[in-house]
């Protein structure tokens, strides 16, 4: 995520950067000078963001490789919504939820942990709803 620092009072021309990095399992902030690049500030924080575009790409990928997911979509389109999701297990990597939807009422949830880069669980919509 990049995004024009509005802030008062802050610099000219200075980009909010988020990133995630997957080897310390963490999130960053970094507030960046447009000219040049330079890193004004860096702090970790405990805030997810939303997943950048190559995340759900990964995630829908990972999701459509696995079996239980084939075995489910048989023949059909993935037609995939896919979230940022926190696990109830409270791990600290970072996880997306792929909405597998091949028509308009069939519906099943992949799990994918992001930092492992695996399907953790496929839910149906019964064990996903609870």
């Amino acid at each position: 995520m990049a995004e024009p620092h509005m802030a008062r009072g802050a610099a000219p021309g200075e980009a909010v950067v988020a990133i995630y990095d997957y080897d310390k399992d963490r999130t960053l902030v970094a507030h960046v000078h447009s000219k040049g690049g330079r890193v004004t500030s860096l702090e970790e924080t405990p805030a997810q963001f939303q997943l950048s575009d190559e995340e759900e790409q990964e995630a829908e990928t990972l999701a459509r490789a696995d079996k239980r997911v084939k075995s489910f979509l048989g023949r059909r389109q993935m037609n995939p919504l896919t979230r940022l999701y926190f696990p109830r297990k409270g791990s600290r990597h970072r996880h997306a939820i792929v909405f597998l939807r091949p028509n308009s009422s069939e519906r099943s949830y992949a799990v994918v942990d992001l930092s492992d880069r695996r399907v953790v669980e496929v839910l149906s919509q019964a064990e996903f709803a609870g």
